[in-house]
C-alpha cells in the first residue's frame, strides 16, 4: 500500500532538501490546518551510526488542542518494518516528519506506555518555529514554566498516554549500580537514565553531521566523564537549528554544550524501548529550552567551569577525572551529585559494603567556596545517601533570594574503603566526677568499634569560674552533625534529602546574605568527628541559626509565646571538644559534673 508511493515520497524530500542547501533543512512547511487522516509522510532518523533513515508514517488525524490550548498534536503510526517492535523509541525526541516533501512537525510521544502498533504523536513545526524566534533575539523571553508542574500534570514521565518521549540521559561508564543510584537521583526528572559512551578521547570525534534527522545531544558533563540528554535534530537554517519537540526540562534561557552524537544502537521494548548513544564533540550551543523544542545555534561553544574528582580506592590507588560541568542553577546540583555516583560506583574496586569520605568544595566567582566534605559508612546506598546530600547542599546556595551564582571550578577528593568503618559511643567518665570552679575536668569517651573493639578517647575542659556550688554540668558526647542540627532546629542531621524540584521550609529566620548562607553551610557537621559538648542550666534562645546566650529571663519567657521561628532554650555551652574518628559515629551519651 505506502509501497506504491514510496518513490515518490523520497523525491519530494530530496527535492526539498537540495533547494535548502547543505546543512539545512526544508524550508517549505506544511501548516498543521492542511493536515488530514490518510496522508503518507516519512520520519527521518538514525536508528544506528550516524545517518538518518527513513521511516514509513501513517497520518490518522490531528488532535486539536492536544497538547493546550491553540497547540494541537498531529497523531501518526509508524508503519515501518524497522519499527515494527519498538514504534516510537526514546531519543526520536525531534525525528522531523515529512508530508509531501514539506516539514510537518517532529515525532515527540508515545500515544501510549505499552503501544505496539507504531500510534505517536507530533508536535507541529509552526509551534517549534516558535521556540526558534528566541535565538533571534527579538522575541520576548517569558519566565521559565514549571517543571514541578510538568511532571504533577503527566507531561513528564510516568503518564499513561500522550506522553513526550522521555530523553535518554546517557552518563559514560555507568552500569548496573550505577544506574541504579542515578535513577534515584533524577526521579521525576522526565528522562531514562541509560549506559552511554563518551570521554576525553571522544572531545574531538565527530558524530553524525547536524542536518535534520541527525542524533543531537544537550551535555551537562564533558571531560572524562560524560553526560547528556540525547535526541534528534529536526530543523536547521543556516547556524540555527532546532530539536526535540518537547522542553528537555523546561529551564528557558540555557547555555549547555550542543554535542553530535552516534547511536550504538536502538533497544528494542515495549516498555522502554530506547537509543543507545556515544556522546561526541561539541558543535553548538543549546541557548533555549521551550515548551515546544530546544533551540540552538551550531559554532560557538559554551565557556563551562571545570571540575576534578579524585578517588582513592583502599589498596587500588588514585582515579582522576577532569572536564567541564553545566553550571545552571536548576540543574547543577543534581549533575556534580551525579558526577560523586558515577566516579565511585562505576568502578569495579567497591563491594557490597563500603566507607565514603568526601572533601572538597564549589569554588564561586566572588571568592567564597562552597565546603561539600562528607562521610557516609554502610551498604553501597551510602553512595546515594552521599550524593543527596551534596545535592540538598547545592540546592540551598543555587536557589538563594541574594545574588546569582557563577561557579568557577569543582574539586572533590573521595576517599573508598572496601567496609563499613562505624563505632558506637558506650559510656562518658568524668575524672573527677565533682569539681570546684577553675577546675581541670578530664572526660573520657569509650566507643565500641563495629565488628569488635574497644577505643578510648580523651579530652579536657576547665569549669566555669562563675559556676555556683551545687550547679550540675552536663557532659553529652555524640557526632558533630547531630549536635549542629540539633543547635539549628532541624532535628536531623545535615540538610536532608530534597527533592529533585522541590524546596524545604527552614526554620528560623535565616541568612541574610549569600555569605551567611555559605557561612552556615560550611559549618555543617560531620558523622566522622567525635564532638563532647558541656554545657549549664542558662536562659537563651535558638533560632535557624543556632544557640544564642545570656538572654534575660524575662526575654526568655516572652519569646516563648512570640515568634514561631523563634524558640527559648535553657541551657548554654561551656565547652566543645572535636576528634576526627576513622568510622562515622553513633549514640550518645551522657555524664553530669556536680561543681563543689
Amino acid at each position: 500500500m505506502l509501497r506504491a508511493s514510496w518513490a515518490g515520497i523520497l523525491a519530494w524530500l530530496g527535492a526539498a532538501m537540495i533547494v535548502a542547501g547543505p546543512g539545512r533543512a526544508a524550508t517549505v512547511t506544511i501548516p498543521v490546518d492542511e493536515i488530514r487522516p490518510g496522508m503518507r509522510g516519512v520520519v527521518m532518523t538514525v536508528l544506528r551510526g550516524t545517518n538518518a533513515e527513513p521511516v514509513e508514517t501513517e497520518i490518522l488525524g490531528v488532535l486539536r488542542n492536544g497538547i493546550g490550548p491553540g497547540k494541537h498534536m498531529i497523531i501518526g503510526r509508524l508503519v515501518d518494518e524497522k519499527t515494527r517492535v519498538t514504534g516510537a523509541v526514546h531519543g526520536m525526541s525531534g525525528s522531523p516528519l515529512y508530508i509531501d516533501g514539506r516539514l510537518a512537525g517532529a515525532l515527540s510521544r508515545r500515544v501510549a506506555i505499552f503501544e505496539k502498533d507504531g500510534h505517536c504523536g507530533f508536535t507541529p513545526i509552526e509551534d517549534m518555529l516558535e521556540t526558534g524566534a528566541y535565538l533571534d533575539g527579538g522575541a520576548r523571553r517569558p519566565a521559565r514554566f514549571s517543571m514541578r508542574r510538568l511532571v504533577r500534570e503527566g507531561l513528564l514521565g510516568g503518564g499513561i498516554t500522550s506522553d513526550w518521549l522521555a530523553l535518554p540521559l546517557e552518563v559514560s561508564g555507568a552500569t548496573g549500580r550505577a544506574l541504579r543510584a542515578l535513577e534515584k537521583l533524577w526521579a521525576g526528572a522526565g528522562v531514562i537514565l541509560a549506559s552511554g559512551g563518551g570521554g576525553r578521547g571522544d572531545a574531538d570525534a565527530p558524530g553524525g553531521e547536524l542536518t535534520p534527522g541527525a542524533a543531537v545531544s544537550a551535555a551537562f558533563l564533558t571531560g572524562d566523564i560524560t553526560m547528556g540528554g540525547t535526541g534528534t535534530l529536526t530543523w536547521r537554517d543556516g547556524d540555527r537549528v532546532l530539536a526535540f519537540g518537547h522542553p528537555m526540562m523546561g529551564l528557558g534561557e540555557v547555555e549547555m554544550p550542543m554535542c553530535e552524537a552516534e547511536i550504538i544502537t536502538t533497544v528494542p521494548s515495549y516498555q522502554r524501548p530506547f537509543k543507545m548513544a556515544n556522546i561526541r564533540r561539541v558543535a553548538g550551543t543549546v541557548l533555549e529550552d521551550r515548551f515546544s523544542a530546544i533551540a540552538g545555534r551550531v559554532g560557538p561553544k559554551p565557556v563551562l567551569p571545570a571540575y576534578r574528582v579524585r578517588v582513592d580506592f583502599e589498596g587500588r590507588g588514585p582515579v582522576e577525572y577532569r572536564g567541564n560541568f553545566l553550571a545552571q542553577r536548576e540543574m547543577a546540583p543534581s549533575v556534580v551529585a551525579s558526577l560523586l555516583i558515577d566516579s565511585v560506583l562505576g568502578s569495579e574496586h567497591v563491594g557490597e559494603e563500603m566507607t565514603i569520605c568526601v572533601t572538597g568544595a564549589m569554588r564561586l566567582r566572588n571568592g567564597q567556596a562552597l565546603r561539600l566534605d562528607g562521610f557516609s559508612s554502610g551498604d553501597a546506598e551510602v553512595v546515594v545517601d552521599a550524593a543527596m546530600d551534596m545535592r540538598g547542599r547545592l540546592k540551598r546556595v543555587f536557589e538563594q533570594p541574594f545574588e546569582e551564582i557563577h561557579p568557577e571550578g569543582l574539586d572533590l577528593d573521595v576517599r573508598v574503603a572496601q567496609r563499613r568503618e562505624e563505632a558506637r559511643i558506650e559510656s562518658v567518665t568524668l575524672w573527677p566526677r565533682q569539681a570546684r570552679p577553675g577546675e581541670v575536668v578530664r572526660v573520657e569517651v569509650r566507643l565500641e568499634r563495629r565488628w569488635g573493639g574497644e577505643e578510648h578517647r580523651e579530652f579536657e575542659f576547665t569549669v566555669p569560674e562563675e559556676a555556683r556550688a551545687g550547679e550540675v554540668l552536663r557532659v553529652e558526647a555524640n557526632d558533630e552533625r547531630t549536635f549542629l542540627a540539633k543547635d539549628s532546629g532541624t532535628g536531623g542531621g545535615g540538610t536532608g534529602l530534597l527533592a529533585l524540584f522541590g524546596s524545604r521550609r527552614e526554620e528560623g529566620p535565616g541568612p541574610r546574605s549569600l555569605g551567611e548562607l555559605i557561612e552556615g553551610m560550611n559549618r555543617l557537621g560531620r558523622a566522622n568527628v567525635l564532638m563532647v559538648r558541656v554545657s549549664r542550666q542558662q536562659d537563651g534562645v535558638r533560632d535557624g541559626w543556632g544557640r544564642h546566650e545570656d538572654v534575660p529571663g524575662s526575654v526568655a519567657a516572652v519569646l516563648r509565646n512570640g515568634p514561631s521561628e523563634v524558640e527559648a532554650i535553657s541551657d548554654s555551652v561551656v565547652a566543645e571538644m572535636r576528634q576526627a574518628t576513622e568510622g562515622a559515629v553513633e549514640g550518645s551519651s551522657v555524664a553530669r559534673l556536680t561543681v563543689r
